[in-house]
């Protein structure tokens, strides 16, 4: 028996001696069990017609049993079917069976059915910063460990070890709680901290600022989005970087970001990825001369 599980409900003439008598008919058809029909009286119709299966099946057989039905040539198979059904896995299968059936037959549930993988389908982007978040929270927890392990004067900006226990720390609660916009918050946040003691670091080391070379605001903001990334790699498409500026108060136009990004690209510090639709950059690994990256 290859068909898949079934249950029918009908309603129509099938005693030959009455006629004129309607009668529901339940009709089982369990695959490697048995197949098997019920006759009830035509007064129990509009009680079954729209009732899941396992509950149809418990009231078909109750009658039988109630109304003393003696009906030899269906026993056997009325009986495995009844076996079948008692065990809790069975049972949840031909509920399942069930509601697979009414959806196919059922317009309002296909639509709700669609609209529910629209829904999945979207959930896919959070996913996506669900992992980009517990992949940095495990780079901050390297980045501490190095930290902790040597002198303070391998940090590479002052405070930079207290910084990350306290974004491990904050991204932890929000994780738990699962406040993925909170997650993003926080990452794009730091990024911009990290920018500003960056630029601290370099300009403390840089010369006097009178024999320093001017920059353009263009030059600025692009050295202070390739340390950015430098600091957080990682992939970054052109919303990273509007939602980023919108924080540190940069310019957020799209068409600046996404400039930025091919002309860090243009100028070798970046690879390119994807098609134009979903293009995101990473940082370019640089390798010395003993064949390290870096």
């Amino acid at each position: 028996m290859s068909d898949s599980i079934l249950v029918r409900v009908t309603l129509d003439t099938y005693d030959f001696a009455h006629p004129s008598e309607q009668q529901t008919q339940v009709y089982v058809q369990i695959p490697d069990v048995a197949r098997v029909s019920y006759t009830l009286p035509g007064s129990r119709f509009e009680g079954l017609k729209d009732r899941a299966w396992p509950e149809v099946l418990n009231v078909a057989e109750e009658y039988y049993a109630q109304a003393w039905v003696i009906d030899p040539s269906s026993a056997v198979a009325r009986q495995a079917v009844m076996e079948w059904l008692r065990n809790t896995t069975n049972r949840d299968e031909l509920q399942a069976a069930y509601e697979e059936d009414q959806a196919r037959r059922d317009p309002a549930i296909r639509k709700l059915r669609t609209r529910i993988a629209e829904l999945e389908k979207a959930n896919e982007g959070l996913d996506d910063l669900r992992v980009r978040a517990l992949d940095r929270n495990a780079q901050l927890r390297d980045r501490i460990a190095r930290l902790e392990s040597t002198s303070r004067s391998t940090e590479a900006y002052d405070g930079e070890l207290t910084m990350f226990r306290g974004l491990v720390r904050v991204l932890r609660i929000a994780a738990r709680n699962e406040d993925l916009a909170e997650v993003q918050r926080l990452l794009v946040a730091h990024a911009a901290d990290e920018s500003v003691a960056y630029a601290e670091v370099r300009e403390k080391s840089s010369r006097p600022a009178a024999d320093a070379i001017a920059q353009s605001p263009r030059e600025r903001r692009l050295a202070q989005l390739l340390d950015t990334i430098r600091t957080h790699r990682g992939e970054w498409r052109v919303g990273d970087i509007v939602t980023m500026r919108r924080l540190t108060g940069g310019p957020t136009k799209r068409s600046t970001a996404r400039r930025d990004l091919a002309e860090l690209h243009r100028r070798g510090h970046l690879n390119q990825h994807g098609p134009q639709d979903g293009r995101f950059y990473t940082l370019k690994r640089m390798r010395t001369r003993g064949g390290d990256e870096r």
